[in-house]
């Protein structure tokens, strides 16, 4: 549909002419070096059209269309958000309206921007949650905290008590700490231990059985501890200034050292003036002065998890 008249073969003088002559659809001015090339007739009507319309389009825009004056159509148009007016944009290329207030206006930056900043404050957004809530989007809560509900395949989200639970011991773990060892608090910082060495303080650890003697006891007579030969420690009995019925018996390291007179005892009634005896190694082990027989003390401490 064009507001071009329609185009008609009309006779004029006997001669049938095309009216109101247009070319290709559009008005022609005719060519002047070739006489029967027509100029086109523009109908009053269609001028009529032309005028009605743009006295609509500036009525419509506030202003009032006049047969005089060549700003007519510029007057109606604006860059500014100016009721009544055409929009027109400004030299780099904006024009501006008002805020909305229907579903259908224009949005402007600003309202945008408005509700942007209200969304984004949101703390419960398309009813997110910071529960472990099935099928509900997630929302840290004010601790910055969201939670989840315990993995069951190895793509789930892995909470704290999983974790707890895979890599730190129960609470009430016991932890020995050797002289060199590191803490527990270091190996597992989110645990909360106690320093418990006080429950065995100064005591030997000694496994369970037979032999052992009940918790805060002595080691008892099947302690083993040293050898005969490191008791004998390499030495001689001597008797001496031995008389019927009574001897003075002499303990003198092999060494040499101190006398120690033991009580004395009953004999024979042999007299015997000096009698000495070796005791040989091989027999109680080969004479070893200051043999230690005490094993090396390690400090350890008792540690047990409380929370």
């Amino acid at each position: 549909m064009s507001m071009y008249p329609d185009e008609q073969t009309v006779e004029i003088d006997g001669e049938e002419v095309s009216y109101p002559g247009l070319v290709n659809g559009k008005f022609s001015s005719g060519d002047f070096a070739d006489p029967s090339k027509k100029p086109s007739f523009i109908p009053a009507e269609t001028v009529n059209l032309i005028l009605d319309n743009l006295a609509e389009l500036i009525t419509a825009c506030g202003g009032a269309p006049a047969n005089v004056g060549t700003s007519q159509l510029v007057s109606i148009l604006a860059s500014a958000a100016t009721a009544n007016k055409a929009i027109q944009r400004d030299a780099n290329g904006r024009a501006k309206v008002v805020d909305p207030s229907e579903s259908l206006d224009i949005a402007t930056k600003n309202y945008t921007d408005v509700q942007d900043a209200a969304h984004a404050a949101l703390t419960t957004a398309h009813g997110a949650v910071s529960a472990a809530t099935a099928s509900k989007m997630v929302v840290r809560d004010a601790n910055g905290r969201a939670q989840f509900a315990s993995p069951s395949v190895n793509a789930d989200v892995a909470i704290k008590s999983y974790v707890d639970a895979a890599v730190i011991p129960p609470i009430g773990f016991v932890y020995i700490q050797g002289a060199e060892d590191a803490s527990p608090a270091t190996l597992w910082p989110s645990a909360t231990w106690s320093d418990v060495s006080s429950e065995e303080a100064g005591r030997y650890r000694r496994i369970k059985g037979t032999y052992s003697p009940p918790n805060g006891g002595s080691m008892g007579s099947s302690t083993v501890g040293a050898t005969q030969g490191h008791a004998g420690q390499g030495h001689k009995h001597y008797l001496t200034n031995a008389s019927f019925g009574n001897m003075d018996v002499v303990h003198k390291l092999d060494a040499g050292g101190s006398t120690y007179s033991l009580p004395a005892f009953t004999g024979n009634s042999s007299v015997v003036t000096t009698y000495a005896e070796d005791m040989l190694a091989g027999d109680y082990g080969t004479p070893q002065l200051d043999y230690e027989t005490r094993p090396a003390t390690v400090i350890v401490a008792k540690w047990r998890r409380t929370a």
